[in-house]
């Protein structure tokens, strides 16, 4: 079963389970030949006015390449909240979130 946990912000972490079956997570992972047990990515990315992400773009992970399609997947299928300032939504820039991989049995 694969297990990830999103941290948002650095500052204000928060973990989240996002993922807890092997076959949705695992099937944008890259297929290698040495089972992978453990791994990260961290993405940085935009949101625009209306809380779509924007400019993804994997900073760095481990093992390099192997979660990054996963990743950035579920970052593109959410929808934010957008940052309301004098009550008006404005863009978000440089935002960054760190999944954490964890394969059991």
């Amino acid at each position: 079963m694969a297990q990830a946990a999103l941290a948002l912000n650095g500052d204000s972490v928060k973990n989240i389970i996002i993922c807890l079956l092997s076959s949705l997570m695992l099937a944008g992972c890259v297929n290698t030949h040495q089972p992978v047990r453990n791994g990260f990515v961290q993405i940085k990315f935009d949101i625009d006015e209306n809380g779509q992400p924007l400019n993804l773009r994997v900073v760095e992970s481990y093992p390099v390449g192997y979660f990054d399609e996963a990743s950035l997947n579920a970052i593109s299928k959410q929808k934010y909240e957008p940052k309301v300032v004098n009550g008006t939504p404005v863009k978000l820039l440089n935002q960054k979130v760190r999944f954490l991989f964890e394969v059991t049995e």
